[in-house]
């Protein structure tokens, strides 16, 4: 039960492991229709853990590009001075 609550939606990655971790924990000594449903928890939890770092990246790669295009939007703004200028 606890590793449900940990698991549920809009929970930080953390939560998710710790959920994850405990479920695994559990795999070895439940019966076989309840090793079932952890099994299957199990992977929904790291293909959830799995989306959660691609967003991260993403997000990352998202910032970094963004820099970039101010970086060169500051760069045309100074061009267009200097034409202005002379």
């Amino acid at each position: 039960m606890h590793a449900l609550l940990l698991s549920t939606p809009g929970q930080s990655p953390e939560q998710l492991r710790r959920a994850l971790e405990y479920l695994s924990t559990l795999g070895t000594r439940s019966s076989c229709s309840s090793s079932q449903y952890i099994e299957v928890r199990t992977r929904q939890l790291q293909l959830q853990l799995d989306l959660l770092e691609q967003r991260q990246t993403l997000e990352q790669q998202v910032d970094e590009l963004q820099r970039q295009v101010d970086a060169l939007t500051d760069l045309e703004r100074q061009i267009t001075r200097q034409r202005e200028e002379h």
